[in-house]
Parts: C-alpha cells; sequence; structure tokens
C-alpha cells in the first residue's frame, strides 16, 4: 500500500538536498520545524499528500513547499525567509492553504506541471508580506493553472507586485493587498480577475493594473492612494469593469486611465487627490510603451462607459500619433 508517515515535534534539516522529499507518499507533519540549506524543504509528487499544521518551514535555499504532483494543505504554519516562494504549486490537485503566514517568500501557481481535473487552490485567512525577494506575493502563471481563490487575506509591503496574475482565472474576496513595491493587483494576457469587497491601498506602482488582453473586475472595492501608475489602469486590448467602488486619491498621477482598453465603471465614486489633477484620462496610445520603444499591442480604440457614480474630472485625449480612425470614446 501506499507509504504514510506523520511527524510531530520533529526539526527536520537538509543539506545536501531537499529536506522531504514525498514521492507518492502521504506526509502528516504537525509542530514540526523543517529547513534546507541548498533545496526546497519539502516536495510533494508522484501523486503523493501532504499536510502540515502547526508547522515552522524556514531558511529554504529554494522553495519551502513545492507540489509538483499531488495534493497539499497548510494549516496554522509560518514560512519564513524562503529565498524563492513559500509554497509553490505547479501541478497536481487540490490545494489548501488556511491561516497561514508568509515572510520573505510568497506563494506561486503555476502550470510548469500537469493539473488533475477538478484541481483547484485556495488561500483563507493568510498573510503575505516582507522585502527580501524582489518577487510577487501571490503569483499565478499559466493558461493552464486551476482557479485560484484567495480570501480573508492580506498582501503587504513585498518588494514587487502584490498579485501578479500572467493567465488563469483569480478572485480575491475580502482581501487587503497594500504597500507593494510595484502594483498592487497586476492583470495581463488571458487572466480573468475578479476582485470584491476587498481594498487595494498605497502601492508604489498603480492599484490595479490590467494590460495586454487580460479582464479585471472589480465590486464593492477601495482602490485608493495609490502612487505611479494611479489607482485603476485599463491598457492595450484589456477589459476592466467597476462597480460600487470607491477609487480616489491617486498620489502623482490619474486616477482611472484607460487607454486603447475597454472600461465600465458603475455607481463608482472617482476622485484626484490633487483638486486640479484628472480623476479618468481616457487617451489613445499608452505614452509609456512608446518612450520604452516597444511594438504596440494590436488592439481597438479605447471606449469609457459610465453608469451612476461620480467623476471627479474626465479629460479625453489623443495621442500624437495616434490614428483619427482610432480615436477614444466615452
Amino acid at each position: 500500500g501506499a507509504t504514510r508517515v506523520s511527524l510531530r515535534r520533529v526539526e527536520v534539516r537538509g543539506c545536501g538536498g531537499d529536506a522531504v522529499a514525498g514521492d507518492g507518499a502521504a506526509l502528516r507533519a504537525a509542530r514540526c520545524v523543517i529547513s534546507c540549506q541548498r533545496g526546497h524543504g519539502v516536495v510533494v509528487a508522484g501523486g503523493g499528500s501532504l499536510a502540515l499544521a502547526d508547522c515552522v518551514v524556514r531558511n529554504c535555499a529554494s522553495s519551502g513547499v513545492v507540489v509538483t504532483a499531488g495534493t497539499a494543505a497548510a494549516r496554522e504554519t509560518r514560512f519564513a525567509r524562503c529565498r524563492r516562494f513559500g509554497l509553490e504549486a505547479q501541478g497536481g490537485g487540490r490545494v489548501r492553504v488556511e491561516d497561514c503566514a508568509f515572510a520573505d517568500g510568497g506563494i506561486c501557481v503555476s502550470d510548469r506541471e500537469g493539473w488533475a481535473a477538478g484541481a483547484d487552490v485556495r488561500v483563507d485567512r493568510c498573510v503575505v508580506e516582507g522585502q527580501a525577494a524582489c518577487l510577487p506575493g501571490i503569483s499565478v502563471i499559466g493558461d493552464r493553472v486551476p482557479d485560484v481563490a484567495v480570501r480573508d487575506t492580506t498582501v503587504r509591503g513585498v518588494n514587487g507586485t502584490g498579485v501578479y496574475c500572467l493567465g488563469g482565472r483569480v478572485s480575491l474576496a475580502n482581501c487587503d493587498v497594500r504597500a507593494a513595491l510595484m502594483a498592487g493587483v497586476e492583470a495581463l494576457r488571458s487572466s480573468r480577475v475578479e476582485i470584491r469587497a476587498s481594498r487595494v491601498c498605497r502601492n508604489r506602482g498603480g492599484g490595479v493594473v490590467a494590460h495586454a488582453g487580460a479582464t479585471c473586475a472589480a465590486f464593492g472595492t477601495t482602490i485608493a492612494e495609490n502612487r505611479g501608475g494611479g489607482n485603476v489602469g485599463c491598457f492595450d486590448a484589456a477589459t476592466c469593469r467597476l462597480e460600487d467602488c470607491d477609487v480616489a486619491g491617486a498620489v502623482g498621477a490619474m486616477s482611472v486611465h484607460c487607454s486603447r482598453a475597454t472600461m465600465t465603471l458603475k455607481n463608482t465614486r472617482v476622485g484626484a487627490r490633487d483638486p486640479g489633477g484628472p480623476g479618468v484620462v481616457v487617451s489613445g496610445a499608452d505614452s509609456r510603451t512608446n518612450r520604452a520603444k516597444m511594438k504596440l499591442v494590436k488592439a481597438p480604440p479605447s471606449r469609457l462607459y459610465v453608469s451612476g457614480g461620480v467623476l471627479n474630472s474626465l479629460m479625453v485625449a489623443m495621442h500624437p500619433r495616434q490614428d483619427p480612425g482610432d480615436a477614444p470614446s466615452v
């Protein structure tokens, strides 16, 4: 039969490789300390399973926990000072992370390995923070990743993007994303991101940013006091929807910017921190892309739809090199 291993109040240190490798085995660990100087802390492969309860996974040269083919559950566990990620799910079945703390190494979900039918990833009541590495707090990468649901979770002070989505479907509910070095929430490519009853505030590279064809929708969410790219940016064939949101107080930038994209505002209040600054800007080609001398993504003209709510101010502008047929519309 399958190998089953239970550890309780054990300290495991890996020096020459991964600290614990569960290839097809079922591993349960409670009140354990796991660290590894030259590899991962725990690797779950071959259809194995992992259950961590009240453990500490720390000081790993790579990721704390890696799931390549199997299932994993972590509850009331602290991940600290892992060079890549605290928990990295590359494939397998269901992954559950509940009431955990991540310091200097967050969570990454990718499609590097294959995912089973019906697989999903849930992150509930966690805290992700720290600036040891220039990595996002939570990353979702790949078009074949399962649905990722993040609830009642705080991401703060990370040295990268708060929540970074490059493909897949991601939902945030009652989350707090703040003080990231880059954007609070960023969606690219085929990503579909839904944000509900959350707060995205005081991030240094913008609040919520969608571009390159991504879809992002926010409901009942506060997006405020973000620097750099403003509170909300929708660029290059992206689609954004804000409903019953409060978008205010961008620092050093417009509050909402729609460029060669489609944005809908419904029952949403948009304001600028500077009374003389624009609340909403609808423009043609994204000037930041031109300055970087990058080829623009093939995109339709900018379109803004507004229903209800309050706009502090509205500016409609064309880029100097823009084709008149691509003029933005409101």
